[in-house]
């Protein structure tokens, strides 16, 4: 389904469900985590989210943010953050990978 954005209101005009419903919904789930994370080495759940139903033939925007990512040890890290839907092993949605060398001190976002 292509977007379909909202049509230019004129005065004396009728206001309809279907032109309501076209308007976005703002934020519809919000999950965060201020607990700093301890070195993995595997694929580990950060951050869990309100669960919602979603709407059929809608868009939802998904936006996770690291703070801060800092080397550990070796010559070269490298991380992936992912956005899975349902659960650790669920559909992967979004990927990101960044490179992180003993100089560096990198925040990240997907």
């Amino acid at each position: 389904m292509a977007i379909a954005p909202n049509t230019t209101f004129v005065a004396n005009t009728v206001l309809t469900a279907a032109q309501q419903n076209a308007f976005g919904f703002g934020i519809v789930a919000l999950g965060t985590n201020a607990v700093a994370s301890s070195a993995v080495s595997v694929e580990t759940l950060s951050v869990t989210s309100n669960s919602f139903t979603a709407i059929a033939n809608r868009y939802y925007k998904i936006t996770y943010f690291e703070p801060t990512l800092i080397y550990g040890t070796g010559t070269t890290s490298y991380v992936d953050m992912n956005i899975r839907i349902t659960n650790i092993v669920g559909t992967l949605k979004q990927n990101a990978n960044v490179k992180l060398s003993s100089a560096d001190r990198n925040t990240g976002t997907v």
